[in-house]
C-alpha cells in the first residue's frame, strides 16, 4: 500500500514541468546547495523537452547509509530502498548518479548498456553501463563538489512501449557522455 501510494504520488509529480529526472544513489545525501548546482548545470546542458519554455532538472536522492544505531540505519536503508523502487516502478528517473554502480545494477538490474539496450537476464555487471563523472568532458568541467567520484548511467527499458521515455532523454545522454573515457 505504501509503495503504491508513493508511485501514485510520483505520477502526479510528473506533471510538474521537469524535463529530466536524475536519481542519486549513494551512502550519504548530497548537500542541498550542491543538489541545486547540479540541477542548474544539468539543465543548462539539456533542452526543453516538455515544451513549457524552460529546462528543469529534478535530482531525487536515495541515500542509504546513516550513522548511529544499527536499527536506525536499517530503517533509513529500507526507506531509501522503498523510495528508489517507487522511482524505478514509476519510471521517474532516467539518469542515475551513483557512488557504486555495481551494487545498483546487482540490486535492481536497471542500468542500460552503453548502446541503450537492456542487459541480458543474468548480467549484473556495471562496467559497460556506467561511466565515471570525471571521465565525461561535459561533466568534468562543472565545478560541483561531491560529483567527481560519482558514476553516471541510464536506465534500461525492457518494454518497447517505454521507448518514448528513452527518446526524450537520448539527446541529453549523448551530450553528457560525448568524449567520455570508458
Amino acid at each position: 500500500v505504501v509503495l503504491m501510494s508513493m508511485i501514485i504520488g510520483r505520477a502526479a509529480l510528473k506533471q510538474d514541468g521537469y524535463d529530466y529526472y536524475f536519481a542519486y544513489v549513494g551512502a550519504e545525501a548530497i548537500e542541498e546547495e550542491n543538489v541545486r548546482a547540479l540541477e542548474t548545470a544539468l539543465a543548462f546542458l539539456g533542452q526543453d523537452v516538455n515544451g513549457d519554455g524552460r529546462v528543469k532538472v529534478q535530482l531525487n536522492q536515495y541515500a542509504t547509509a546513516r550513522s548511529g544505531e544499527p536499527e536506525t540505519a536499517l530503517y533509513y536503508n529500507y526507506a531509501a530502498d522503498s523510495r528508489l523502487l517507487a522511482d524505478i516502478t514509476a519510471r521517474d528517473s532516467y539518469f542515475f548518479l551513483m557512488e557504486d554502480p555495481k551494487t545498483v545494477q546487482r540490486s535492481y538490474q536497471i542500468l542500460a548498456r552503453w548502446d541503450g539496450t537492456p542487459p541480458e537476464e543474468k548480467d549484473y555487471e556495471a562496467g559497460d553501463k556506467a561511466v565515471r563523472w570525471a571521465d565525461c568532458p561535459a561533466l568534468a568541467g562543472l565545478d560541483i563538489p561531491e560529483a567527481g567520484d560519482l558514476f553516471l548511467g541510464r536506465r534500461c527499458f525492457y518494454e518497447e512501449k517505454m521507448a518514448a521515455d528513452r527518446e526524450r532523454n537520448e539527446d541529453l545522454w549523448t551530450i553528457l557522455v560525448k568524449g567520455a573515457k570508458r
